[in-house]
Formats: C-alpha cells, sequence, structure tokens
C-alpha cells in the first residue's frame, strides 16, 4: 500500500500551512508518543515559510533548489520523528541516530542545520556523508541521492528487511523497493510512503500519514 502526500493546500491541517505529516492526532506540533520524538518549532517554522518559498516565481535557479533541499531536510527530520524503531536498531541506548547519504550530497549544509539539536527518543541525530552499501546497514535512515539511481536494485537487495528507513531522491518504477519516494511535480515537493516496505523493515510509520 503506497500513500500519497502533497504539499497541496487543501491538504493542509488547521489552516497552518504545514503538511500532515507534522501532526498526528494533535491541534500542535506535540508528539503522539514520547517514543515517537517531538517536533520542534523550528522545523515548523521552516516548513511554513518554505512551503511558500519553493518554486515561487522569480527565485533564481540557485536559490530555488536551496530551498527544496531546505524542506526536504525537514521533511527527512519529521519521517524520523514520526516514525518508530525496533530497540534493536540501535547498538548501545546512547548511540546516535545515524542519517546516512548515498551518492552526491544535495544539502549541503541545510540538513545539519535542521538536526542541529535535535534527536530521536535520545539518541542524538548524525549526518554521515559518502557512505557505501556496508555503513548504510548501521544507518537509521539512509537517503539515496538521484546519482543512485542505476544502484536501486542493489542497495534495495542489502537493505531488505533492515530497519532501516529508505527516502529516495527520486520517484519511478527504479524506486519501487523504496519505503518513501520525494518528486517534485508542478513546483511542489510531495512524497509517497510504502507502508508494506516499512513494515517488513519492522519500522511502524503510521503515525507519519
Amino acid at each position: 500500500m503506497a500513500i500519497l502526500i502533497s504539499k497541496n493546500h487543501d491538504r493542509m491541517n488547521n489552516g497552518t500551512g504545514i503538511p500532515p505529516v507534522c501532526f498526528q492526532n494533535a491541534q500542535s506540533c506535540q508528539p503522539e508518543t514520547h517514543r515517537r520524538g517531538r517536533l520542534c518549532h523550528k522545523t515548523a517554522a521552516l516548513l511554513l515559510v518554505l512551503l511558500f518559498s519553493v518554486g515561487s516565481p522569480g527565485n533564481a535557479r540557485a536559490q530555488t533548489i536551496s530551498r527544496e533541499y531546505s524542506l526536504k531536510a525537514a521533511f527527512l527530520l519529521n519521517f524520523a520523528q514520526f516514525t518508530a524503531w525496533p530497540l534493536t536498531a540501535f547498538a548501545h541506548t546512547n548511540s546516535p541516530f545515524v542519517i546516512g547519504i548515498l551518492g552526491d550530497d544535495p544539502f549541503g549544509s541545510a540538513l545539519d542545520e535542521t538536526l542541529r539539536g535535535e534527536s530521536w527518543n535520545g539518541h542524538p541525530f548524525v549526518v554521515r556523508r559518502n557512505i557505501n552499501l556496508e555503513s548504510a546497514c548501521d544507518c537509521q535512515l539512509v537517503f539515496i541521492s538521484r546519482s543512485e539511481i542505476k544502484k536501486v536494485p542493489a542497495i534495495s537487495a542489502r537493505l531488505k528487511g533492515k530497519p532501516v528507513l529508505t527516502v529516495a531522491d527520486f520517484d519511478g518504477t527504479e524506486s519501487r523497493d523504496i519505503v518513501v519516494r520525494l518528486f517534485t511535480e508542478k513546483n511542489r515537493v510531495r512524497f509517497r510512503i510504502n507502508i508494506d516496505l516499512a513494515k517488513n523493515s519492522a519500522l511502524d510509520m503510521e503515525a507519519a500519514i
């Protein structure tokens, strides 16, 4: 079962302009349970600003791309905060929550800035770049860049059944075995979530949708 979440205004909650992923059975940015972490005010504010800036007419291409990936960085934080991992996904109680980037890094400093001071259930977020398939197995979330499209079959096979949330920066047949697929349509950032794939990896993403 795949869920499509768009950034259309008619899918916003409470008139705030923040995508549905930011809220779960609440009237404000509060967590459903402690184990799912928390959505910080800076992330909500970032989303609110970026929803109305990505792809807006007159922006220079470089500026638009920067804003696009600032928004996607906020989405990654939200995907993590509203997903439950099994305890076996962490070697120790104080192990970091690792977000690995496979392939080219399109975020620049945006991802680090978004994650600064944040944690998942006491596990501080850490970004690791230029990871390989072996080190990807040690991550909790793996972002797959567009440069890795041809490698998706190998990536999916290596991570199959492991408690790793895969997020692809592209959509299409190549990404059918990826849990979350980000894509841009009509200057809007959207994403698809495959709940069945998440469950097969022992991940609970019900709160994210």
